[in-house]
């Protein structure tokens, strides 16, 4: 019985662990300086009064969809004078309707994310001569390293059918493909998803690095405390 129980809890944890670095990376790639960037890149042929109406657009939507569920979202203002510049409309209803879509499930993954991150770290913390800790970590660790390297490929190579697939997962209530001359998709054309997506993960292969040093840290710790005993 302690056996199956120890096999339990190393798969549960497991779990928790990949699922907190998938939120971890998520969160980070949200980070307003992160898409800025990837602003700059993305819309690097544009004029410079073009990307800083673009850069203005970006702000207004990640406050927005990175609103926590206990918080209240207030509405997306997007400035005239930057419509006129990019010689857009505003977003469409059906463009909000994504957004506010994008919104409930992104701020879910960081609430969680952001609870799921304390949990484990006072579990770590206090727990971390415990059998099953040592063991998720490294599990987890090298799923984290293994499954990047795959989404690496798909998103690179594959990026279309891969983005297709992942709004069909996400999002299947629909609504989320646009004509190329709306503003949600003028603001963020494919090639920015893409290299979001590359760099969610490169984030996610971080956090394998990162659980595979825990674990190898936890493992001496292991030791030293028997060694002490």
């Amino acid at each position: 019985m302690h056996f199956y129980l120890r096999i339990a809890l190393t798969v549960f944890f497991t779990i928790v662990l990949v699922l907190t670095c998938v939120g971890i990376s998520v969160t980070l790639v949200a980070f307003e300086p992160i898409n800025l960037r990837l602003a700059n890149i993305a819309h690097s042929d544009r004029t410079p009064e073009e990307l800083a109406a673009y850069q203005n657009i970006i702000i207004e939507v990640l406050k927005y969809v990175t609103t926590l569920p206990v918080e209240e979202a207030g509405a997306i203002e997007i400035d005239a004078e930057d419509l006129a510049i990019l010689r857009q409309w505003s977003f469409f209803e059906n463009e909000l309707c994504h957004l506010t879509d994008v919104r409930i499930l992104l701020g879910r993954v960081i609430f969680m994310t952001y609870i799921m991150s304390v949990i484990l770290l006072l579990t770590i913390t206090f727990l971390r001569d415990k059998p099953f800790v040592r063991h998720s970590l490294l599990a987890a660790g090298i799923s984290c390293l293994a499954l990047p390297v795959i989404g690496g490929i798909f998103i690179f190579f594959f990026f279309d059918p891969t983005f297709v697939f992942f709004h069909e997962v996400f999002f299947p209530q629909g609504n989320w493909s646009f004509p190329q001359d709306t503003l949600i998709i003028s603001t963020f054309p494919g090639h920015y998803w893409q290299m979001a997506g590359l760099l969610w993960m490169a984030f996610f292969l971080i956090g394998g690095c990162i659980l595979t040093a825990l674990s190898r840290f936890c493992g001496k710790m292991h030791a030293w405390s028997v060694t002490n005993d």
